[in-house]
């Protein structure tokens, strides 16, 4: 009896620490399901206030849109906006397209110089082991013949028999040294053979400044594509102004902006950076950047502060814009 009742009284205490722990793992559970619809209210809200604020930013507009000449001056400004953003665009192009190429000149120089250096290495050791691998097989050769003429010796001539065995020694002797420097010379020509070609370690600080100084060039003929009607600097005042103050004269002066800008956008998509475009203006900014130190790419802004409007023209003006420090196009995040 006493011992049932031990067994029923443990059962019990059994039934009840599993109650426990069930209790506590429901508990985890509604824990995280709590903060799962916390979570989920607040991203809730956090929509919501966002379509609000989106709402009344339609209602801002429209109420724009619903007079005549502000609707004017903000169609020219969104017209800006596209500018910038084209014309960034292709400078973002042209530094990834320059970068690849300057990339793949660089990797064909490094593999041409590391084979040539494999080359020279390989004949430098090729006549060394040529001689040695006559030399060992011709102390084998030798050896072979001096054991036939052992063998052939009888045995009562111990005296020359003595001396052929030392002959043998000292040949193999040599055989082995001479075998030992042909091992440690085929494995050094085998290393040479199977090295491989060295990790490119990117672009060298030479073309990094030859990439930036092109993408100065065109980001400087951008800006005299958009010259017209002040285009460049509206466009650039365009992406850090609202549409609310979006102003750019009268109806009239607007007008003539819009035209200005459709010419620039069309004379925009009809340029095209070619090397030999670029060339001239690469050349006259090597003459007039500078840089703080040897291992920087990215010249001092304060050295461009001019540059003239066309090249190889001498009474050419000088446009005074900085493209570098004023960031035209996005060019600071196209430079490498």
């Amino acid at each position: 009896m006493a011992s049932r009742a031990q067994d029923t009284a443990g059962a019990g205490d059994e039934r009840l620490l599993e109650l426990y722990w069930n209790r506590a793992a429901v508990k985890q559970q509604l824990a995280a399901l709590r903060r799962e619809r916390d979570g989920l209210v607040s991203r809730l809200r956090e929509e919501e206030a966002e379509r609000a604020r989106q709402d009344e930013r339609l209602r801002q507009l429209e109420a724009l849109l619903s007079d005549e000449e502000r609707a004017a001056c903000i169609i020219v400004h969104c017209q800006l906006r596209a500018l910038w953003q084209e014309a960034s665009a292709r400078v973002a192009a042209l530094a990834a397209d320059l970068a690849e190429r300057q990339a793949g000149r660089e990797r064909a120089r490094l593999h041409e110089a590391f084979e040539s250096r494999r080359r020279h290495e390989l004949a430098v050791m090729s006549t060394p082991l040529a001689a040695l691998r006559s030399e060992v097989s011709d102390l084998a050769e030798r050896g072979r013949a001096l054991e036939r003429l052992l063998s052939d010796l009888g045995f009562w001539r111990w005296g020359r028999r003595r001396q052929l065995r030392h002959e043998l020694a000292c040949l193999d002797a040599e055989r082995a040294q001479r075998a030992a420097e042909l091992e440690a010379l085929a494995a050094r020509e085998y290393e040479v053979r199977a090295a491989p070609i060295p990790e490119y370690p990117g672009l060298s600080v030479e073309s990094r400044r030859l990439v930036n100084l092109a993408l100065i060039a065109f980001a400087q003929d951008l800006v005299v594509v958009c010259e017209q009607g002040d285009v460049a600097r509206l466009a650039r005042a365009a992406m850090t102004g609202s549409l609310e103050d979006a102003d750019y004269g009268s109806r009239n002066e607007v007008e003539a902006l819009g035209r200005a800008v459709a010419r620039s956008r069309s004379r925009l998509a009809a340029l095209e950076p070619s090397a030999a475009r670029l060339k001239p203006r690469v050349a006259w900014l090597r003459t007039q950047v500078e840089y703080r130190r040897e291992d920087e790419a990215e010249p001092l802004a304060h050295s461009l502060e001019r540059f003239p409007r066309e090249l190889g023209r001498e009474a050419s003006p000088l446009l005074r814009c900085n493209v570098l420090a004023e960031d035209y196009w996005g060019l600071h995040a196209a430079l490498r």
